[in-house]
C-alpha cells in the first residue's frame, strides 16, 4: 500500500479505493491481550491432566480466575496442540466378552502409573478419588465438582458428601493380622 501511495502520489483514501479495500484497515491496530500467561496455565494443566478436553480445561481455568470464551479457549488449545488422542480398541478373539469398564479411574489414574506394591496402588487410587471428588468440576453436575454439589444439595446422605468416586473393595490389612506377611512386603 505504501508503495502505491510513495509511487503514484494518491492519497491513502483513494489507494484504498483502488486496491478495494477500507481505508480503516489501514489504521486497525488489534486490541488482543496478551495471551502467554494463559497459553502456560493451559499447557501446565493439560500436562497434569492428559485426558481433559479443551472443555475441562477451561472449566479448571475459570474456576482460577481467567476470563475467556470457548472460541478463544478452542484456539489457543489448537494452536498449542494439545488435543487429547483417541485410544484404539485392542483386538479381541470371536466370542469373548468385554468386562465393564470403569473408563475415568482407567483412563486417568491406573493407565498411568505403574504400581510398585499395594500400599502406593492404594495411597494412589485415594489420591486420585481426593481429586476426583474435591478438585475436578463435572459437567454433569454443572461444573461443579461432587463435593460442592454435596454441599448445595444439604440434606443427601453422608456418602454423597464424599464424593461419588468408588469405594475401596477391601479395607487396609491391620497390622500384625497378615495372613500371608510375604505379600504385602
Amino acid at each position: 500500500m505504501a508503495r502505491v501511495i510513495e509511487r503514484h502520489g494518491f492519497s491513502q483514501r483513494r489507494a484504498c479505493r483502488l486496491i478495494g479495500i477500507d481505508h480503516s484497515v489501514l489504521r486497525y491496530e488489534s486490541k488482543r491481550l496478551d495471551d502467554a500467561p494463559l497459553r502456560q496455565r493451559l499447557r501446565e494443566l493439560a500436562q497434569q491432566r492428559r485426558r481433559f478436553g479443551y472443555r475441562r480445561l477451561g472449566w479448571l481455568l475459570v474456576r482460577e480466575g481467567y476470563r475467556l470464551n470457548h472460541k478463544r479457549l478452542y484456539r489457543l488449545y489448537r494452536e498449542e496442540k494439545l488435543m487429547v488422542r483417541r485410544r484404539r480398541g485392542r483386538k479381541r478373539a470371536l466370542g469373548t466378552r468385554t468386562p465393564l469398564p470403569l473408563p475415568r479411574l482407567r483412563d486417568e489414574c491406573l493407565n498411568e502409573h505403574a504400581f510398585l506394591s499395594l500400599t502406593e496402588a492404594r495411597e494412589i487410587i485415594t489420591s486420585w478419588r481426593h481429586d476426583y471428588n474435591c478438585a475436578r468440576p463435572h459437567s454433569s453436575l454443572g461444573t461443579l465438582t461432587p463435593s460442592e454439589f454435596a454441599k448445595l444439595q444439604g440434606d443427601g446422605p453422608p456418602e454423597q458428601a464424599q464424593g461419588s468416586a468408588a469405594r475401596p473393595l477391601a479395607p487396609p490389612p491391620q497390622p500384625g493380622h497378615n495372613i500371608n506377611p510375604g505379600l504385602y512386603a
